[in-house]
């Protein structure tokens, strides 16, 4: 049985990273983080553990792009969040709007203490390192992931809010502009 389940697990894990998963490779791909860790402002790793809840409220066994705004949304009180209430007026119309998109998952049979993130959730992350130096910033804020969410075009997030009329170019305009950085 204990085999049966640790083959399970593995199988899911290789699904979502794209990769076998041995507890060595779950470290090498989380890894990364550790890194970028020490860059992250107290709201990101608010963000960060919001994320796994918000997963965790919608029975998803895994931490993606969706979960990671509906965590921004959360926390609240960032340059992120102050962004999005700005463009959309009330950011619950957003979570409403992510809601109506948002299958929940099945009620788990098992507690998972470990969701992994998918593939474009790590990307999400790790670019957002990238957008911190082109804000010329040493630190890793709530922005700056907002900021690498909007990179990606495909996910469900960034669809959402293109329907709502809030696109890459208006975010980055608006950060820039509560930052107060001139264009």
């Amino acid at each position: 049985m204990r085999y049966r389940l640790r083959t399970l697990l593995r199988s899911l894990l290789t699904w979502f990273c794209g990769k076998q998963s041995t507890a060595s490779t779950i470290k090498q791909e989380f890894g990364c983080f550790e890194k970028l860790e020490g860059r992250f402002t107290d709201r990101v790793r608010k963000v960060m553990s919001l994320s796994k809840a918000e997963a965790a409220k919608l029975d998803h066994e895994y931490i993606g792009p969706e979960h990671i705004l509906l965590a921004v949304l959360d926390e609240g009180t960032g340059v992120a969040a102050l962004v999005l209430k700005q463009l959309s007026g009330d950011v619950s119309k957003i979570r409403a709007a992510m809601e109506r998109y948002i299958i929940r998952g099945p009620k788990p049979q098992h507690v998972f203490s470990v969701r992994p993130m998918t593939p474009r959730a790590i990307r999400i992350v790790e670019s957002a390192k990238e957008e911190a130096a082109n804000l010329n910033h040493d630190f890793i804020g709530t922005e700056h992931i907002l900021l690498s969410l909007m990179r990606e075009v495909e996910s469900l997030p960034v669809q959402v809010l293109f329907n709502m009329g809030i696109d890459n170019t208006v975010v980055r305009n608006e950060v820039r502009s509560v930052l107060g950085i001139k264009s």
